[in-house]
């Protein structure tokens, strides 16, 4: 059983980390803890937010290559990037229906040459950043056809390039090959 990182702790996410060990976040307090993989015991906790603020609905967290944890911000409109021992970096996105604008990202996921794809469930669309957090491109719209979406839950990609995308609406799930770029112009 894995210990108690806070006396509200009720963990919403799952991420099982490249060092064997996993982490979980409470989307709704934003705290965040790393527990060892055989005991359970917590190794860090950290809270993201604000104590003023309840119900973020933060994302799943997302282990990059480098280490560092990007951590979709539901309901405050960016995304939190933090070191490998869950210390803030830095975070990058703005409110907005806008290209490169976000109003609630879900999920974040390694793309292809290094850039960040960013999951926002109430645009219906994916969102390409580059390594330095800039805006590139998007793609995705409101709909039931291929490339389209319907409020998309969480996506992950794999190191073959191909990128899942998961809405729970109708139990969909659309595959796309990011390491093409076909969807990115």
């Amino acid at each position: 059983t894995p210990a108690l990182p806070h006396a509200e702790w009720n963990p919403d996410h799952l991420t099982i980390l490249r060092d064997g060990h996993y982490l979980t976040l409470d989307m709704d307090t934003g705290y965040m803890a790393k527990h060892d993989s055989i005991t359970g015991l917590v190794i860090w906790t950290r809270f993201i937010g604000d104590d003023s603020l309840r119900n973020i609905n933060f994302g799943r967290p997302c282990e990059m290559p480098s280490g560092e944890i990007f951590v979709p911000g539901g309901r405050l409109f960016q995304v939190f990037v933090m070191s490998a021992k869950g210390d803030f970096i830095t975070s990058f996105g703005r409110f907005g229906s806008a290209p490169g604008r976000m109003i609630l990202p879900v999920s974040v996921a390694n793309g292809p040459e290094g850039t960040i794809l960013v999951l926002d469930r109430l645009r219906h669309k994916i969102l390409v950043f580059d390594a330095e957090y800039k805006f590139q491109t998007e793609f995705g719209s409101l709909g039931s056809r291929p490339g389209q979406f319907y409020h998309p839950v969480s996506m992950a990609a794999d190191a073959n390039g191909s990128l899942y995308v998961a809405q729970g609406y109708q139990g969909r799930v659309q595959v796309f090959d990011v390491l093409s770029n076909e969807n990115f112009e």
